[in-house]
Formats: structure tokens, C-alpha cells, sequence
């Protein structure tokens, strides 16, 4: 960050990279092709747990999924040492994706996010408004990538 500032606050829906993540453009190949997604071997699964009930916490709550007898014990070991709550496992389904897909125009997107000129915001017009407004934009970059090749 520039002029020495250390931290970065914004609300979540004015945030141009909270938006693309949630939008999927900028996640890593392995999230749409990871065969762990729905089914696991893992003995619990840890991750951020999103959602309206958890807007007002600034320290971020997570979220421990328990799959086995053995993370059961290994729940049990520290359970006393965390603040913890147990959920209802249909919360968990509402909130994360099971399903990826790749995003519309992820490729197009990677292209314009490698470009130091071109804004966040302009990647998230890309998805409001349609590809036609950046079909200009994204050939530039296109062709970029072809004389790079």
C-alpha cells in the first residue's frame, strides 16, 4: 500500500477483489477442478465461514468441519481451549459452493487482471455489463499475449 498505510478497510460490498472472489474470477484452477470438493478424505475440513450472521465480527469466525471418528477426538482434544458453537451441517451447504463452474470470461480475465493498466472495477463491468463493452480492451491484451508467445 501506498503512502505508508498498513491496513485496508472496506465494506465488503464496495470491495473490487471481495467482489471478483465471490464472482469466482479469482480463484486458483484447483477450485474448480478439486475432487475434494464434495467428497473428502480429510478428517476435518477447515475454511472462513461467511454469511449474514457473522457480518458484525471483525476477527472473522471459522468454520471446522468434523468428517471422521478421528477428527471427532481431535475436536474433543481441543474444544476447551477455543469458543466454539456447533451448527446445523445445512448452514454449511447454504454458503459454500459445491458446483464450481468457471466463470464466464475467466481466461479474458486473467489476462486483464495480469495488466497493471486496467482496474478491478473495469473486471467487474466485465460481468454487470456484458463482454461486448471490453471486447476492444480484452483483444488488446489478447493479442499481447499472442506476440508474448
Amino acid at each position: 500500500m501506498s503512502g505508508g498505510v498498513k491496513e485496508y478497510l472496506a465494506e465488503a460490498d464496495r470491495d473490487p477483489f471481495l467482489k471478483l472472489f465471490t464472482l469466482g474470477v479469482v480463484n486458483q484452477e484447483a477450485c474448480f477442478t478439486c475432487p475434494y470438493r464434495n467428497q473428502t478424505a480429510a478428517d476435518i475440513r477447515l475454511g472462513d465461514y461467511w454469511g449474514p450472521r457473522f457480518e458484525s465480527t471483525e476477527e472473522g469466525v471459522s468454520m471446522i468441519l468434523v468428517n471422521t471418528e478421528i477428527g471427532r477426538n481431535l475436536m474433543d482434544g481441543i474444544k476447551e481451549k477455543i469458543n466454539y458453537f456447533e451448527q446445523d451441517i445445512k448452514e454449511r451447504f447454504g454458503q459454500q459452493h459445491t458446483d464450481y463452474q468457471y466463470p464466464k470470461y475467466y481466461d479474458a480475465s486473467l489476462m486483464m487482471l495480469r495488466d497493471d493498466r486496467v482496474r478491478l472495477n473495469s473486471i467487474i463491468d466485465l460481468y454487470e455489463n456484458g463482454f461486448d463493452r471490453f471486447k476492444k480492451q480484452v483483444k488488446v491484451l489478447v493479442e499481447k499475449l499472442l506476440k508474448q508467445l
